[in-house]
């Protein structure tokens, strides 16, 4: 039943069902899964040509080993032998899972197979809700392949795209996140641009706990006007305040050669989006403590587990 509900709702998030009459469906979206859309453009079109179609389209897009996850009834009769053959010929390995949306553990059991596979992508095949569905598994368990959606081009015609199925934090406290480079913005007014070095930030917070956070988690850090205290948030939207222990920052400049700068410099610090930042970080209660600070992680009897691997703070401390 749960499984249903999750199928139900994600069809809800689409932008449409498509017709029933439509023999194989492949994802359509930017990011998410907003709809779904046939291969084959016409009703009429035989399961054969369907097919051949998605074949010529897989061999479009650039991929030659592709994890198929269909829905029960998106691939008919000898529609799977056809594909297996077809894409064969083609110089395309496919690595065909059926599941049953209905049942989350089916469509997990799936994607926990294809996680590990070596293969390029994941095309998701089925209904509107179906596909929505298999993304939001991905998403869950953090599959790293790009799941391949059909997007339209500028001549009006579908192809197929690799997307990452996971989400990132694309704006934090107000600020866009780079794609390429860290921003360092300095109190002075000056700006610089590169990667930060540092492997670890060290956070001593108000509840006097310390915290040491992996660069790689993090977003952005912002000091607080002339003070040293510091608001640290990471990529999955966690935020803590403290003092900053570590003295400077190292920054591999993007034109130019190292920088090391003094935290007493630094008004802010915006990371750049990273490919999967978030793969390995898993959905956890989320607490809100009275100072403002979020954290995700595990309740426990008098400690809270910040998710892997910010820390611990006293629970009492939540609310």
């Amino acid at each position: 039943m749960k499984g249903r509900i999750v199928a139900l709702l994600a069809a809800v998030l689409v932008a449409r069902a498509v017709s029933p009459q439509g023999v194989l469906q492949s994802a359509s979206a930017s990011g998410d899964a907003q709809e779904a859309t046939r291969v084959a453009g016409s009703r009429a079109a035989a399961p054969s040509a369907t097919v051949s179609q998605l074949v010529v389209d897989l061999k479009a897009a650039g991929v030659r080993k592709v994890a198929v996850v269909a829905a029960k009834g998106a691939l008919r009769d000898a529609q799977p032998a056809q594909l297996l053959t077809e894409a064969t010929r083609a110089g395309i390995t496919i690595l065909l899972k059926d599941v049953e949306i209905g049942s989350a553990e089916s469509v997990r059991a799936a994607l926990e197979i294809v996680a590990t596979a070596d293969v390029e992508a994941v095309l998701p095949l089925g209904d509107a809700g179906a596909i929505a569905a298999i993304v939001q598994e991905m998403r869950n368990l953090a599959v790293k392949h790009p799941a391949l959606i059909r997007e339209n081009d500028a001549r009006g015609a579908t192809r197929l795209v690799k997307r990452s199925a996971l989400p990132f934090l694309d704006t934090v406290l107000g600020f866009k996140r780079p794609e390429t480079d860290d921003l360092i913005s300095l109190k002075n007014g000056d700006k610089a641009t590169g990667t930060v070095l540092n492997e670890s930030i060290r956070l001593r917070t108000s509840h006097n706990f310390r915290l040491e956070l992996p660069t790689r988690m993090l977003a952005a850090i912002v000091f607080e006007g002339q003070a040293l205290v510091a608001t640290v948030v990471t990529v999955n939207a966690n935020r803590f305040s403290g003092f900053i222990e570590n003295p400077a920052l190292v920054v591999k400049l993007t034109v130019g050669g190292q920088l090391q700068v003094s935290k007493k410099r630094i008004n802010r610090v915006i990371f750049h989006t990273r490919p999967n930042e978030l793969a390995g970080v898993q959905r956890n209660n989320v607490l809100v403590l009275h100072t403002g600070e979020v954290l995700t992680g595990t309740v426990r009897a008098r400690t809270f587990a910040s998710g892997p691997p910010m820390g611990r703070c006293p629970s009492k401390q939540a609310r």
